[in-house]
């Protein structure tokens, strides 16, 4: 029995996962968490082992394309050097949208801006006024939060938010992929294109396929799992 907005709600056996709030959103335990966290670092570890790939392989072909009959080995090196910047870039662009998703999905469903964080660039709302911070957490390039709109019938939108972040992943991956094939006469952006596609596709799948890894959860598993758990919604709504 809980009490939540003056009205008690009763929770059935099916809501009850002994749920428990985290800073920055809700962790359900189950019975099963140890094989799930297995197949999750699996998935991960085989979804990082294809970027990799892919990434090598780009790097290779642009190489042997960029080379001229007089071609340095200084100049090859500069190559690669460019290459990794781009996938620094194209990485920072990735989390910047991320965040950017749920902030967008979050405000069109009734969510109020909380804070907004990059890195250690962190701004938030206090006493009606946006300010600007130093912070960083652990094991997150970014993080936005927000306050969730009153529940209503027992019921609060929950999806579009938390899956905001991987849906403007997919659509910056489609955007950049569309920016390739018309930039192609111009290897040195095209390459930047193709690489930023490639990191959105795999953000989107990451964080939007259900996964739990450690003690921390996606943001396709918290979505599951509040759809599944009306003691998971209400944890999330108070927190």
């Amino acid at each position: 029995m809980e009490n939540l907005n003056g009205r008690e709600y009763m929770y059935t056996p099916k809501d009850w996962y002994a749920c428990k709030t985290y800073k920055g959103g809700t962790k359900m335990v189950k019975k099963n968490k140890k094989k799930t966290n297995n197949a999750s670092q699996i998935i991960m570890l085989l979804l990082f082992m294809f970027i990799g790939a892919l990434c090598g392989i780009l790097m290779v072909r642009y190489s042997f394309s960029s080379m001229k009959e007089d071609f340095s080995g200084m100049e090859l090196l500069y190559l690669y050097i460019q290459l990794i910047i781009y996938m620094y870039l194209a990485i920072c662009l990735q989390i910047v949208m991320h965040e950017f998703g749920h902030f967008v999905f979050g405000l069109l469903t009734g969510y109020r801006f909380t804070s907004f964080r990059i890195g250690s660039f962190m701004w938030m709302k206090q006493d009606g006024k946006i300010r600007f911070f130093r912070m960083s957490v652990a094991g997150t390039g970014g993080q936005c939060l927000m306050a969730p709109p009153d529940m209503v019938n027992r019921k609060m939108p929950y999806a579009l938010y938390n899956l905001g972040g991987s849906i403007m992943n997919m659509l910056t991956a489609l955007l950049f992929t569309a920016f390739y094939f018309l930039g192609r006469e111009i290897p040195y952006i095209s390459i930047f294109f193709l690489i930023t596609s490639i990191f959105g596709a795999a953000f989107a799948l990451g964080n939007g396929i259900p996964m739990q890894m450690g003690v921390v959860n996606n943001d396709g598993y918290n979505a599951m799992a509040l759809g599944k758990s009306l003691a998971a919604i209400h944890s999330f709504w108070f927190n």
